[in-house]
């Protein structure tokens, strides 16, 4: 089983950024601040660049078995929409 991983916008600001989810499948997105994305475990050229720029995070030990999550769809960050969720059932 090839490894999962959640890229996250770490910034204020839209990043662009390519993704890889197949041999030759490598489609350019635009993350929204606290966005997350899930791709395989390659390393793509402009991936690499935002990267290094530090405004995206990398977990590269990320579990999806459990959530089951699509690769390649924009989505709100799981630890974001967890705390929206507390903060909203503590009010």
């Amino acid at each position: 089983m090839s490894t999962i991983w959640k890229i996250k916008n770490i910034t204020e600001q839209p990043v662009k950024l390519s993704i890889a989810l197949g041999a030759n499948n490598n489609p350019g997105v635009i993350l929204n601040p606290g966005e997350m994305i899930l791709s395989k475990d390659r390393l793509t050229a402009p991936l690499d660049a935002q990267s290094r720029r530090g405004v995206v995070e990398i977990d590269k030990e990320f579990d999806n078995s459990e959530l089951n999550l699509p690769l390649g769809k924009v989505m709100m960050d799981i630890d974001e929409a967890v705390k929206k969720v507390e903060d909203y059932f503590q009010k």
